[in-house]
């Protein structure tokens, strides 16, 4: 496990250089959420049916923002060829960049959301919002690990990778404004948070192997 560590270490204490890059996530997800009122007005009622949809969109779209560098850095660097060159296995460095886009830039906003979401109107489903919105941003950052490696290198990189894995994040967006809303309607919401967490289940031993493949075969195209 000395890859997966190092590399979190490596992340975490590198993210201090370009801080302004990760800040930008918490920072969209907190202007949306709180534009968004202004824009439809502030009728009570309107912004609680509209509060789950939101948050888990503007959390959405808060993930695609650093996406566009989750390998970029390293292949540009010579890190990613020394890395496929290196015994240790490439999938528990990309298991070690997962962990750590999601600590820096998940884990702010399944924080902020609670906090937000009262006044969006839902004052006492904080451990709804959280519960749906940590397996959301993990699987977020899973599916734009597996899109960053597909268009590593690729012209107009962006605008690939956006269309490649939006689709990815369709179930997860449905599941966890669902999950959320039927909090909200007094419904049992266990039906959607358990996909959600299924899904992060499959995805996690999975996505890194996968991963570290598609980056040894762009490393050696």
């Amino acid at each position: 496990m000395n890859a997966l560590t190092a590399t979190v270490k490596r992340d975490l204490t590198g993210a201090w250089r370009h801080i302004g890059h990760f800040l930008m996530v918490p920072v969209f997800f907190v202007l949306a959420t709180v534009l968004f009122p202004l824009a439809i007005g502030t009728e009570a009622q309107l912004l609680t049916l509209a509060a789950p949809g939101l948050l888990s969109v503007a959390a959405l779209f808060s993930a695609l923002l650093p996406l566009d560098r989750f390998f970029e850095d390293d292949r540009r660097d010579g890190t990613l060829d020394a890395l496929v060159l290196s015994p240790e296995p490439l999938a528990l460095f990309v298991a070690g960049r997962m962990l750590s886009h999601w600590l820096l830039t998940g884990m702010p906003l399944v924080l902020i959301a609670p906090a937000l979401s009262v006044m969006l109107g839902l004052t006492g489903y904080s451990g709804y919002i959280t519960g749906a919105l940590i397996p959301a941003t993990v699987l977020f950052g899973v599916a734009g690990a597996l899109g960053a490696a597909l268009t590593l290198g690729a012209k107009q990189g962006s605008v690939l990778l956006a269309l490649l894995i939006v689709p990815l994040y369709i179930p997860v967006l449905i599941f966890c404004a669902s999950a959320i809303d039927c909090a909200r309607g007094g419904e049992s919401a266990t039906t959607p948070l358990l996909l959600l967490w299924a899904l992060l289940a499959f995805a996690l031993p999975a996505a890194p192997l996968v991963t570290g493949a598609i980056l040894k075969w762009q490393l050696k195209g």
